[in-house]
């Protein structure tokens, strides 16, 4: 039996979708995207930032997002777990709908990350790394009252291991990530 592969199965859902795929860090596939999408609020003189930005909004802005209706979902688990009566049934309910909606973000995370060529697995790679330096100086977790981890002695940021991975994936002639790769 094969194994499942999320990544590749992304690029297969972007392209099913006609959503963009970068080969490399970059922002053209999306401003051509945003511009091709969405003709009547992304004109072919608008800076590529500006249609960047349309995005970000788009899927993070409250009230409204992408995110935002997905995450909307939670008001439902709720439902289920204050529920009179609650029993074994609601806690698979539960379950499944907690599995659905962390999965949908998931999705939508990668797929985000395939947009602006990031590679998800070496990104996660990098903050899992990161999170495993927030250990104590005993080498156990520290946490807050909330049961957050806290940042330990031997703590290092995972952006600028990210930056290092994405400037190593752009092409030679390839303008450089963040400066004119398009039209601001």
């Amino acid at each position: 039996m094969r194994k499942f592969n999320f990544e590749l199965a992304i690029l297969g859902m972007n392209a099913m979708y006609n959503l963009p795929i970068a080969q490399y860090p970059s922002l053209d596939k999306e401003t051509n995207w945003q511009r091709k999408t969405f003709p009547d609020q992304i004109k072919d003189d608008t800076p590529g930032k500006y249609a960047v930005a349309k995005r970000i909004i788009d899927l993070f802005a409250q009230p409204k997002s992408i995110l935002a209706d997905e995450l909307k979902e939670y008001v439902e688990l709720v439902g289920i777990l204050t529920k009179p009566g609650f029993d074994e049934g609601d806690k698979m309910d539960f379950l499944v709908g907690l599995a659905d909606l962390l999965g949908d973000i998931q999705v939508y995370c990668a797929s985000e990350m395939a947009r602006f060529g990031i590679p998800n697995s070496e990104v996660l790679e990098i903050i899992m790394k990161s999170n495993e330096s927030k250990l104590g100086a005993d080498g156990k977790p520290i946490y807050n009252e909330q049961g957050k981890f806290m940042k330990g002695p031997n703590y290092w940021k995972p952006e600028p291991k990210i930056r290092e991975l994405l400037v190593s994936l752009m092409p030679e002639n390839a303008p450089s990530f963040g400066h004119g790769d398009v039209k601001s």
